[in-house]
């Protein structure tokens, strides 16, 4: 095409794509930086071919992956302009993907009717409404934005933001809803546009014949999406959010910043153990961290500001006195909340651990130096355990302070005032017996490098 309609098109394409990337943005924030990477590479682009043999070398290359075909009708093949040649590419790629979403775009009316034999979307360049068109079509046949479950006759039942919801959403929505959007490939289009790759591939070659019933389908999407879901937290350190389930195969962050020299230990190994098949090394034994969250030190930095604890704090040294004003402190009502949300999914014994930035360190391993604190976590009422398990993170904050911690700290030739505090909240790894549970071993071990 001209100039003049590229300098039209690209910039609506490419503001589609920038929203697009946003709505992924979103949708994987709370993942770790590697996958969040990997996903924006597998962002929505714009390839633009200038003839007939470059638009199917580069439909040859990506057709697997390709979301939509924007054609002129009249363009160059073979070295010589052709009045047909975006039908006959149009042509050339149904075949291979009957179901990819198409426009036909011409100054020429004439084309509109023979688009419409074909069943191909027609946009005449030369309407006012060219850019809206476009834009709509996006919108609709691309995946772009929430996915909306309709049925046949454009009735509106639900709609999901991000791929979590869109989960969900697929127990409740209607058989008929299902059925249409099978029926038109939309499930898989959508997650390619969002950089789901994995998951599409997965769906796109299926059928609904290939199941007994729409349940049957049902049920096989929603498999296929929490397994990959799962699989891909393994391991990982993932933001624990509204509805998220702690997790045995990932660490749970309940808030932002470092995780101090504990939890960056126990991630490392988490990681380890999910990433590598230990049992063909080991066999007959089964390794695993025990179900694990961690409070970022950013937390402990609010704490100490919001509660104007700081700067007099690092002068007091009664650690009783300390230890009463952090207890009549406030933690932050998102971290409560957060809180409330884990103990809803554990009634085993609790371990709140320090996780200083300077504990586990190479040179200085802190051993010792700062508190932790086990709590049956056994009380009938939910409000009574959470109030328990925060008393016990203001003393872990707490323990920065006392004496043991800032003697050590002075012999080391550090200063109190360079420590951050992150929290390390674990399952006890034990068995129940009666009414008393037992950690399978306790003690401390140390290791000497020689």
């Amino acid at each position: 095409d001209s100039p003049k309609y590229y300098s039209r098109y690209l910039p609506l394409l490419y503001t589609s794509v920038l929203n697009q990337t946003k709505r992924i943005i979103d949708d994987i924030s709370k993942m770790d930086e590697l996958y969040k990477v990997l996903r924006l590479r597998a962002r929505p682009k714009v390839m633009l071919a200038t003839t007939y043999e470059q638009a199917i070398d580069i439909f040859e290359k990506y057709k697997d992956n390709i979301l939509c075909l924007i054609s002129d009708v009249t363009f160059a093949k073979e070295g010589e302009i052709t009045r047909d040649a975006g039908f006959k590419l149009v042509e050339h790629v149904r075949k291979q993907v009957p179901d990819l979403p198409i426009v036909i775009q011409s100054s020429n009316i004439e084309n509109e009717k023979r688009a419409a034999k074909q069943d191909i979307k027609f946009v005449f360049k030369d309407t006012e409404a060219l850019l809206q068109e476009i834009r709509n079509f996006i919108l609709v046949n691309l995946g772009f934005g929430n996915f909306i479950f309709k049925d046949v006759d454009g009735n509106k039942f639900e709609v999901a933001k991000n791929l979590l919801e869109f989960k969900e959403k697929l127990k409740i929505i209607p058989e008929e809803s299902i059925s249409y959007h099978a029926g038109k490939n939309h499930f898989s289009l959508w997650l390619t546009a969002r950089g789901e790759i994995e998951i599409a591939k997965l769906l796109a070659p299926l059928k609904i014949d290939d199941f007994k019933s729409i349940n049957h389908l049902r049920n096989h999407l929603y498999d296929v999406i929490e397994g990959l879901m799962h699989e891909r937290t393994k391991g990982k350190i993932v933001s624990f959010r509204e509805n998220s389930t702690w997790e045995k195969s990932s660490i749970a962050k309940l808030s932002s910043g470092a995780l101090g020299g504990k939890g960056r230990g126990l991630a490392f190994v988490n990681s380890l153990l999910y990433s590598f098949d230990l049992s063909e090394l080991i066999p007959k034994i089964n390794l695993r961290t025990p179900r694990t969250a961690i409070i970022g030190i950013d937390e402990f930095e609010s704490f100490l500001e919001v509660n104007e604890l700081s700067p007099a704090i690092y002068k007091e040294k009664d650690y009783l006195l300390i230890k009463k004003k952090f207890l009549n402190a406030n933690l932050s009502d998102r971290l409560i909340e957060k809180m409330r949300m884990l103990l809803e999914q554990t009634d085993k014994p609790l371990a709140i651990r320090s996780s200083g930035l300077f504990e586990d360190s190479q040179m200085q391993p802190f051993a010792g130096v700062f508190s932790t604190y086990i709590l049956p976590n056994s009380h009938e009422y939910l409000h009574i355990r959470l109030k328990q398990a925060c008393q016990a993170i203001k003393l872990v904050y707490a323990s920065v302070f006392s004496k043991t911690s800032r003697d050590y700290i002075k012999a080391i030739n550090y200063k109190i005032e360079e420590e951050r505090m992150a929290v390390v909240i674990q399952e006890l790894v034990g068995n129940a017996h009666d009414e008393v549970y037992y950690p399978q071993i306790s003690g401390t071990a140390q290791s000497y490098n020689y």
